[in-house]
């Protein structure tokens, strides 16, 4: 048996492993281990002098003692440490600029709002992100009754864009009625049902109104089908102030026609005619829906009157949106609806300015 040679191993940890191996072997036998001589400290300067350079990671094989380690591992740790310090410093510094940046942008912004659009009273109620343009949008409230309200204003200084939007519906409570319901869909067309129609365009009515300022109460949900005394009485209890009942119209597949139409209880009520009158108007303007005008009684019988015009004691009218016979409206409501609700929250915006 020979003691194993360094020049026999490319890593001085196996020579290592393989040294105390042999020591154990001479100590059965009986024999003293040697111990290593300066050629032994030349191989371990040259290992933690390969590990320092970055060739491979050091470790307590390549040290002297326990010390010599921990002191080498405990200066890496701190500078690690120090690195790290220096990133969330860095991070913090940046978000702040951001912050203060965006701030400035939006105070800015809302000293154009004041002087450029003479509105009093600005503030900033909404911030968030578009997904498709990601620009930043700021939503300014502002008290006034002119056309400019829904307006986008874009400045050339700062990545952002202002909707200013007029909060004439602050404090209103407006009563939304989805015809039909669960168990009565009303009129149906392939796939769709008059019910589902209305319930969706009360749903993004509410939207449009809610983000004016007004408090909203839909009379059902997608799940029930109350009587129209239910509803009525529902539009009571809540002090509404105006209620609207939505409904589909259709006619004989012979017979072509189509636009939007609205019903009061009588023609003596001028301010439910007024009402029915802008939201027609909002409809045509918003999506082109032809405006059948206003009428009193019901769809079958002027003299008699629907449960939401006639027991309700805000202000009301029942609109046919439009024709479910006439497949380019059709088309509107189950694509596009959007345009539709626009144009009722705008005639709403457009009844009370005219107060």
């Amino acid at each position: 048996m020979r003691r194993a040679r360094y020049e026999e191993y490319e890593d001085p940890r196996r020579y290592q492993s393989r040294r105390i191996k042999a020591d154990k072997a001479y100590e059965e036998l009986g024999k003293p281990a040697k111990k290593a001589g300066p050629k032994r400290a030349d191989q371990r300067k040259m290992a933690v002098k390969k590990a320092s350079s970055g060739k491979r990671r050091a470790d307590f094989a390549d040290y002297e003692d326990e010390k010599d380690f921990k002191k080498k591992k405990n200066k890496i740790r701190k500078w690690d440490r120090i690195f790290a310090e220096l990133c969330l410093a860095c991070l913090i510094v940046c978000g702040f600029m951001v912050y203060n940046d965006q701030t400035e942008a939006i105070t800015s912004l809302i000293n154009t709002a004041k002087n450029k659009l003479g509105i009093e009273k600005v503030s900033v109620f909404s911030a968030s992100g578009s997904s498709e343009t990601k620009s930043k949008y700021v939503k300014v409230a502002g008290n006034f009754t002119d056309e400019r309200a829904g307006t986008e204003f874009k400045f050339s200084d700062v990545d952002t864009s202002v909707t200013i939007v007029d909060h004439v519906l602050d404090g209103k409570v407006i009563c939304i009625d989805p015809g039909h319901g669960t168990g009565d869909p009303g009129i149906v067309v392939g796939k769709y049902s008059e019910k589902d129609i209305t319930y969706k365009v009360a749903g993004l009515l509410k939207k449009e109104l809610e983000s004016h300022g007004a408090s909203v109460l839909i009379t059902r949900t997608d799940k029930l089908n109350p009587t129209s005394e239910e509803r009525a009485q529902k539009a009571n209890q809540a002090s509404s102030d105006i209620c609207i009942s939505l409904r589909m119209n259709s006619a004989d597949a012979t017979v072509k026609v189509s636009g939007a139409e609205a019903f009061v209880a009588n023609a003596a009520d001028k301010e439910a005619s007024r009402l029915a009158n802008d939201l027609l108007t909002g409809i045509n303007t918003d999506s082109s829906i032809k405006n059948r005008g206003v009428k009193t009684g019901t769809i079958s019988d002027p003299k008699k009157e629907y449960d939401m015009n006639s027991k309700t004691n805000a202000v009301s009218c029942v609109v046919f949106m439009g024709f479910m016979s006439d497949k380019t409206e059709l088309a509107l409501f189950t694509d596009k609806c959007e345009s539709v609700s626009k144009g009722l929250a705008d005639g709403v915006i457009n009844y009370y300015k005219g107060i």
